[in-house]
């Protein structure tokens, strides 16, 4: 596995992303929601129906160090090898990374990953990083961000089409209405921008993972949607699961607490995104990126965060049968947040964009 990540918290479950950052913040989430022009269930519409396009080829490549990517790492794929990746870093940096991904002649392999840290503060045990929004950090670099990659196979660039086989899930971290605030969107409209194509946008803010709200049917319904008008699909970028959280003022207060109710809701999260993902990898789907939130705004107790059934990637992801990838953002968002001190800002936005880009080219996904 190659892993690249950044100056974000050691020893953080990929679920801090999935609620920290409006932990305290319910009723004003809910009042974003409220101000959205959006019905429960509607669709964007011009960059939903488009033709399909053919697909060149080049040499694959994967994730380097490299500032443009903080925080981003991936797990292979059938035929691919995930190498891990030996860094060198600063204060923060880990002692040691953990490998982990596909293993076997039809997943590829695993190597270990090596880091040295400019100094010894902070850094974590051997076995690397805690994960962050369904992955184990393997090897995470230090306060600068960039962890060289080692050697990982190369792969099929599966190249740049027309965007109709790219799909972008979930909520108003990714798309929102929010303009007013100065948050130009969301993800969604600086991705546009950045990558010069029409992915077709299902994202409705406000919604849930794990069932249907007053904003619109659960996030899984997204895949449906887009399944349903043009099911060639290669490449799924989403977030998803805070909402579960920050909505519930009871489990605000779990998760702080680090309380067993917090802990049955963070494990049904990563078994529906087991099933979710499970069921694009069998549509064809080659590529998921999950896209974290910013983990600077909010906190959950570390005694959940560190709890192995809470941090473990969606199991689908160690098949080989799809590759996964998780971007962390809070590097990304600098604290540059709207009022709600949760949707980052447009500029930010444009970042985390941007990096979105450098990884799905880094990383040959179908773009």
């Amino acid at each position: 596995m190659s892993t690249f990540r950044s100056r974000v918290p050691q020893h953080r479950s990929w679920f801090e992303f999935a609620f920290a950052f409006g932990a305290a913040l319910a009723p004003v989430w809910i009042g974003c929601g409220s101000d959205s022009a959006v019905t429960p269930g509607m669709l964007p519409s011009p960059t939903q129906m488009l033709p399909a396009a053919g697909a060149g080829a080049v040499a694959g490549s994967s994730v380097s160090g490299s500032g443009s990517i903080a925080g981003a790492m991936s797990t292979g794929r059938a035929g691919t090898t995930a190498a891990g990746a030996a860094a060198s870093g600063g204060a923060g940096a880990p002692a040691a990374g953990a490998a982990a991904g596909a293993s076997g002649a039809a997943a590829g392999s695993s190597a270990g990953a090596a880091a040295t840290a400019g100094s010894a503060a902070g850094a974590p045990s051997a076995g690397g990083g805690a994960g962050t929004a369904g992955n184990v950090a393997a090897g995470s670099g230090g306060a600068g961000g960039a962890a060289g990659s080692g050697m990982p196979a190369m792969h099929e660039d599966l190249g740049k089409g027309d965007g109709h086989d790219v799909v972008l899930l979930g909520d108003s971290y990714m798309s929102n209405t929010l303009q007013f605030e100065g948050t130009g969107g969301g993800i969604v409209p600086s991705l546009l921008s950045a990558s010069g194509q029409r992915y077709r946008n299902y994202a409705v803010q406000g919604t849930m993972l794990l069932m249907d709200n007053t904003y619109g049917p659960a996030i899984p319904t997204q895949w449906d949607d887009a399944k349903r008008i043009n099911a060639d699909i290669k490449t799924v970028v989403m977030t998803g699961g805070g909402n579960d959280i920050i909505q519930s003022s009871s489990l605000q207060a779990s998760c702080m607490m680090g309380g067993a109710d917090c802990k049955a809701l963070l494990v049904k999260e990563t078994m529906r995104f087991d099933q979710l993902w499970t069921q694009m990898a069998d549509a064809g789907v080659e590529d998921i990126v999950r896209v974290m939130y910013a983990t600077d705004s909010g906190t959950v107790a570390d005694s959940l965060l560190m709890d192995p059934e809470v941090g473990s990637p969606p199991p689908i992801c160690s098949t080989g049968k799809v590759r996964c990838h998780f971007l962390e953002t809070t590097d990304l968002v600098m604290g540059q947040r709207a009022v709600d001190d949760i949707h980052p800002l447009q500029s930010a936005n444009e970042r985390v964009a941007k990096a979105l880009v450098d990884l799905m080219t880094k990383e040959g996904m179908r773009r």
